[in-house]
């Protein structure tokens, strides 16, 4: 179940939150291991607001825990709760 903390950042009975830092960037938060991740604030053709998700920054977590491995497994379990995340407050968003 996800809940709202306040208007940009969300937390997951599954163990998870997510924190809106800044403009370009999330911290996705599991225990004491934090990874940022970058987003562009996009718009469509059709003027429609979303976010385009950068994988490539799912890669590490931040100190002091970057030494630790991220596996593809770990890597398809955030992108997707993210994304549940993101479409509980209504973000649009892609990953590229």
């Amino acid at each position: 179940m996800l809940k709202r903390l306040n208007k940009m950042d969300v937390e997951s009975s599954d163990g998870f939150k997510l924190i809106r830092r800044h403009r370009f960037y999330y911290h996705y938060v599991e225990g004491d291991r934090i990874l940022q991740f970058y987003v562009e604030p996009s718009r469509e053709l059709s003027g429609s607001y979303f976010e385009q998700c950068d994988e490539n920054s799912l890669k590490k977590w931040l100190p002091p825990h970057e030494g630790e491995p991220i596996t593809e497994q770990s890597v398809r379990r955030i992108k997707k709760n993210v994304s549940d995340a993101l479409a509980f407050m209504d973000i649009p968003h892609r990953w590229k």
